[in-house]
């Protein structure tokens, strides 16, 4: 549950907003509509605690993650859709290709060497850390959220650069 209690914005003499509260419960989505400049965004980074409210209260249960995707600036380019999701797993993605690595320096070492038991000691260590994060769910899930942001199949594929405004702001939500 998040709620706003007479929360008030000024920039100088101007009052963006005063008095202004609501409660929003779990699970319940909402929306801010309103023309330009009547402080949106500005209530979001409030929310988010980017920006401290001149007056007034901001609760919300302790360990909540509030994101603040800014609707400015955001233009990916020179990677695929998937590439950039795929970023959001790096830890995953290094130790594979760690994994790898290491694999090939494996075979060519003696068996019964020493450097051979220290190797394949390290890489054990590191599959071990690689099952916590659970790769093999990583690719249905870049999929599901992809697609539960409208994209399809066929644009996995393509360069991020080739999305439009809008559709670079699903990318960085993704």
């Amino acid at each position: 549950m998040l709620s706003i209690q007479s929360l008030r914005v000024e920039y100088g003499a101007r009052v963006l907003f005063s008095d202004l509260s609501f409660t929003v419960q779990a699970k319940e989505r909402i929306a801010f509509a309103g023309h330009n400049g009547a402080g949106k965004s500005t209530l979001m980074k409030c929310i988010a605690g980017i920006i401290q409210p001149s007056d007034g209260k901001i609760h919300m249960p302790k360990g909540t993650r509030i994101g603040y995707l800014p609707q400015e600036g955001i233009h990916v380019k020179g990677v695929t859709l998937w590439d950039e999701t795929e970023s959001a797993f790096g830890e995953t993605v290094a130790l594979r290709e760690k994994i790898d690595r290491l694999s090939n320096e494996l075979e060519k070492l003696d068996p019964r060497s020493s450097p051979y038991g220290d190797l394949l000691e390290e890489i054990g260590e590191l599959e071990l850390l690689l099952d916590d994060v659970d790769p093999d769910r990583m690719k249905p899930k870049i999929e599901s959220v992809l697609q539960g942001l409208g994209f399809r199949k066929s644009d996995f594929t393509r360069d991020c650069g080739e999305f439009s405004g809008g559709w670079q702001m699903r990318i960085a939500m993704a």
